[in-house]
């Protein structure tokens, strides 16, 4: 038998004490001297700001001077957006009307720090060496696309923020059964639902039950052995595994889970459909098959009236009045953010309440011709999973020259998108990115589910049970790293390289355990 561990049967309890806990503190102030000094460059020398024109541009905002005047009100009727993400930029408005900019920028600052020390703790605890820990979370701290994304109002950052941390006190909750650790995670994982539409109640159910699932066996090890040679110090022999019980997993999740649930009902009891984001499901649908038709097919259907003249309208630009002709007389509501076509900046308003029946519209025609001519379909999601492996950048709005930050950052940007990522053209898939990607992805499978040697042996959760942490977390990785890739490239016509940015501190990790397990397999 080898002297070398696995990584990933590593205890998960980190030294509190002495030369070894010293230098993983020492290596963690490297990592955030790196990501402040990075910052102070990138702000400093050039020239990055946040940039909060989505606020008044996008579609998933609420009207700024609603989020001002009347915030509680319009959150709580946000039918298509779960209510956190505006609630929170309301809040701000409110508290900084005139630094509003400068107070996302420091709390993008704040939680780019949070992150960088989390991902970092979270390498440790799965066995990465210090040193590769420190290199491997620099390197995704400093990047220059993770500088474009940190100051930009939109959801990825955030997503990041809080998928990071909630690894990190999963594995902190298996190892060692804290009350805390197991509420922050389920806490978070409630903050992601009423954050992003993605993350829905599916989601949150799925991770309950997964988490539920490892306890479980963790709990019905055993005791640990207190046989001389045993793979545990002399104070834990004999006593059960830390891991927190089922049912102590399950009360930690009834107050978020009573959230997301209290969510899900408003929304049924107001509008009479739980999902949010119904009305981007059936848009997206549409730009994937019926607006990617051929246009000679286009109009030859559209004539023989099997698409409907709605298909000729751009939804983008399109305002309600528009669709008058379809659309059945509406009552006010003595709601604004239900009632105003538009917002005060003059973009469409998507939380008018025509939307749904307008989405309606164009889902009868997606409908057709995902019966008639699903092949275009599949066209699209093949395409949508090529751009899966394109620079995370390299989408709305950071086209070349359209967006001031990617501007200032186009040198450094296109600097590691070359030699990081072996891109050859731009909105290509980079060579690299395929091939790390990829490899992540099947060392994290292969771990999860083959033996790697005589830890894994029948008694190897006896001997070693928090070492099943480990593979849990990798588990809740790939879990995610799946589920996002799913929904996202099944469901949305664009922008798939950035919907995948939340999930890059997951890949460099994997991509650490990796570079951990080879080093030790040629040690030997």
């Amino acid at each position: 038998m080898s002297g070398h561990s696995d990584p990933l049967q590593h205890s998960g309890a980190l030294p509190t004490r002495g030369p070894a806990a010293a230098a993983q503190r020492r290596w963690l102030l490297v990592v955030l001297a790196a990501f402040s000094a990075s910052r102070l460059i990138y702000l400093g020398w050039f020239g990055v700001r946040f940039d909060a024109i989505p606020l008044a541009d996008y579609f998933q905002f609420v009207d700024e001077e609603l989020l001002k005047t009347r915030l509680l009100e319009s959150v709580y009727y946000l039918r298509d957006q779960p209510p956190l993400f505006n609630l929170g930029v309301g809040v701000l408005l409110k508290l900084f009307p005139r630094h509003f900019e400068l107070a996302c920028q420091v709390l993008a600052l704040a939680g780019g720090g949070l992150l960088a020390a989390s991902l970092f703790v979270l390498m440790l605890r799965l066995g990465v060496a210090p040193a590769l820990a420190a290199a491997c979370t620099s390197a995704f701290a400093i990047h220059p696309t993770t500088v474009l994304l940190e100051n930009w109002l939109m959801y990825e950052y955030p997503i990041a923020c809080l998928l990071t941390p909630m690894a990190l006190l999963l594995h902190r909750s298996l190892s060692r059964g804290r009350r805390r650790d197991v509420f922050g995670f389920f806490a978070l994982a409630a903050a992601l639902v009423l954050t992003r539409g993605t993350f829905h109640a599916a989601w949150f159910t799925a991770v309950t039950v997964g988490v539920c699932f490892v306890v479980r066996r963790l709990r019905n090890v055993g005791p640990l052995p207190s046989t001389p040679g045993a793979a545990l110090p002399p104070a834990l022999a004999g006593k059960p595994p830390v891991a927190p019980g089922v049912r102590r997993t399950l009360l930690a999740a009834v107050l978020p889970g009573l959230l997301v649930a209290a969510f899900y009902a408003k929304n049924a009891l107001l509008f009479g459909e739980s999902l949010s984001g119904e009305v981007y499901r059936k848009l997206n649908l549409y730009m994937m098959t019926a607006d990617a038709l051929r246009p000679d097919l286009h109009d030859d259907l559209l004539r023989d009236g099997r698409l409907s003249p709605v298909s000729k309208i751009d939804f983008y630009t399109a305002r309600p009045p528009d669709y008058a002709q379809w659309l059945p007389p509406l009552r006010p509501t003595g709601i604004p953010l239900l009632d105003n076509e538009s917002k005060a900046s003059g973009r469409a308003n998507w939380h008018h309440q025509s939307w749904p029946r307008i989405a309606d519209l164009y889902n009868r025609d997606a409908q057709y011709v995902m019966e008639h001519y699903p092949s275009v379909y599949w066209y699209n999601v093949w395409g949508n999973l090529e751009r899966y492996f394109v620079p995370a950048w390299q989408t709305y709005p950071f086209n070349r020259g359209a967006h001031s930050n990617a501007s200032k950052l186009e040198h450094s940007l296109d600097f590691c998108d070359r030699w990081l990522s072996g891109q050859v053209d731009y909105a290509r898939p980079g060579w690299l990115n395929v091939l790390g990607l990829l490899a992540a992805l099947l060392f994290g499978l292969l771990y999860v589910t083959m033996p790697s040697g005589p830890r894994d042996s029948p008694d190897a959760a006896r001997r070693c049970p928090r070492g099943a942490a480990g593979r849990a977390v990798v588990a809740f990785m790939l879990f995610n790293i799946a589920y996002v890739a799913a929904v996202t490239i099944l469901f949305s016509h664009g922008d798939h390289n950035r919907y995948r940015f939340p999930l890059m501190p997951f890949y460099a990790a994997l991509l650490a355990l990796l570079a951990t397990r080879l080093s030790r397999q040629t040690g030997r």
